[in-house]
């Protein structure tokens, strides 16, 4: 039998995800935009670099401990504790992995910069590793509303940092130290909120229980974040911190949706599907709730964002950006399609089944990596190609194992769950065209996002508070009061008027 509260608690919790990860994402984009008009692009090539040295010993001091506490709810205080103990050693052991591989990461991206900004990145990471186990407990117990206010307010102090930095004329350095400050803040913020109790000594069985499961895992997020990021080792290899700076721009205005509905929701998924991972049906069922809420807003939103994307980059990276314009809009393409698997880590995850997952990633990264090394030899734009033919390829592929393998569903059924998005997405972007192409002859950048962005909004509310109202009240249950109430209100008015 199913439980019909479970995909509400899930979009529920998804929605204070998401307040939390748009709330962080919004401030990094405020800071990005004042960044674009101070920073070169070779700047923002190094800071691509030093992004990706960070992201990639933030994957390994994770282990999956976090995930793990995630899936094994029986978990008693003395797992709990050796859990902790053993994350701690494993953030000194990554600490000094990073601060001893800079030289390193410096010589394979022919970058002596690298080596200062690495070691002092490393210390960030160990406030990062250190938090895994309260992180987990905070997820599992999807306290995601409690999460999203104190993270966004690391983030804002962050902020802060780097704008006082870049005001100095700090350059790069500025952004080390927002990401120090997050970093160090974030630590403070989870254990406060999760209030360890004191645990009892070492014991190495709950270790190895979660190395059980998350060997497999640990493996395909190296694979997968790799492949993620396989722009920036080719492009920083072979063509330098310039391009790869122009190439950063696009792909992080690119990556905003993408980004966020998977920092929003794996957590949030992960948590709601854990609790029924031996109930397929209940699973299928909000899995496919989650789906129909990631295409309504993606789907749309980027099809109408290749538009204009002259535009966009315009405002939000200021005018001497412009060789990111056709970038971001072939990358648009993949916005497009792949969030909507954004849900099957999740799915993979709750079913254990990691070595699925692992297999699945390296197949998927090696497959994009490959595409990318062959767009290089076309430039910038290649590379974009590459990406967003890799994309829907790995695409189709992880559909077919999460729909036919894992849930016992068909392609039919999901083509129409993302029915009317897709046909909303063809009409909003048609009329974005129609307008954006006139609108272009007499007016600045400015008035041509007004010109198409307004009545493209009320299109788009309008049709989803028509045909899709049942979603809007799953949501309209999450926010506070004030909002609730205003949302709810304009939603039987819509009723009223249409007479239902």
């Amino acid at each position: 039998m199913t439980d019909p509260s479970l995909g509400n608690r899930t979009i529920v919790a998804t929605v204070w995800s998401g307040v939390g990860i748009y709330g962080q994402r919004l401030i990094t984009l405020g800071v990005g935009m004042v960044l674009s008009r101070t920073l070169s692009a070779g700047d923002f090539g190094l800071i691509a670099l030093i992004g990706f040295a960070g992201g990639f010993f933030s994957v390994l001091s994770d282990c999956g401990i976090s995930n793990a506490v995630v899936q094994f709810r029986d978990f008693e205080r003395r797992e709990l504790g050796s859990l902790l103990i053993f994350s701690m050693l494993l953030s000194v052991g990554i600490t000094a992995m990073m601060w001893l591989s800079a030289p390193l990461i410096a010589a394979f991206f022919k970058n002596n910069a690298l080596i200062p900004v690495c070691r002092v990145l490393s210390i960030g990471l160990f406030f990062t590793a250190v938090s895994a186990v309260p992180t987990g407990l905070l997820k599992r117990d999807m306290r995601f509303k409690e999460l999203a206010k104190y993270q966004m307010f690391a983030t804002s102090m962050g902020a802060v940092v780097c704008l006082y930095g870049v005001y100095l004329g700090l350059s790069y350095w500025a952004v080390v130290a927002q990401v120090l400050v997050t970093s160090i803040l974030g630590s403070v913020v989870v254990f406060w909120l999760a209030r360890l109790p004191p645990f009892g000594s070492f014991g190495i069985e709950a270790v190895k229980r979660v190395f059980s499961f998350s060997g497999y895992l640990l493996i395909g997020d190296i694979v997968r974040y790799i492949g993620r990021n396989a722009e920036v080792i080719v492009i920083g290899r072979a063509l330098g911190e310039g391009p790869l700076g122009q190439y950063n721009r696009a792909y992080s205005l690119f990556m905003l949706p993408v980004s966020l509905m998977a920092s929003a929701l794996n957590p949030v998924l992960h948590s709601s599907l854990s609790s029924i991972q031996d109930d397929r049906d209940r699973m299928r069922t909000a899995y496919l709730q989650i789906v129909r809420l990631i295409a309504t807003i993606s789907m749309p939103v980027m099809a109408v964002s290749v538009v204009l994307g002259p535009e966009l980059v315009r405002l939000c990276w200021g005018p001497n950006w412009s060789e990111s314009i056709p970038i971001f809009q072939v990358l648009g393409v993949a916005a497009m399609v792949q969030p909507l698997i954004a849900p099957s880590g999740a799915v993979f995850m709750a079913q254990s089944k990691t070595k699925w997952f692992f297999r699945m990633a390296l197949c998927n990264n090696t497959l994009i990596l490959i595409t990318i090394t062959i767009g290089v030899q076309f430039g910038l734009i290649g590379v974009a190609w590459g990406y967003t033919t890799g994309a829907v390829v790995t695409f189709s592929i992880v559909l077919y194992i999460t729909l036919g393998k894992l849930l016992g569903t068909s392609m039919a059924e999901f083509i129409s769950t993302v029915r009317f998005p897709l046909m909303l997405a063809a009409v909003l972007t048609a009329f974005a065209v129609v307008v954006a192409w006139g609108a272009r002859i007499y007016f600045d950048y400015v008035m041509v996002l007004v010109l198409v962005v307004v009545p493209v909004s009320v299109i788009y509310l309008l049709s989803v508070a028509t045909w899709q109202r049942s979603l809007l009240e799953k949501l309209a249950k999450s926010l506070p009061s004030v909002p609730q109430s205003v949302l709810l209100t304009w939603l039987n008015r819509l009723s009223f008027a249409h007479g239902k």
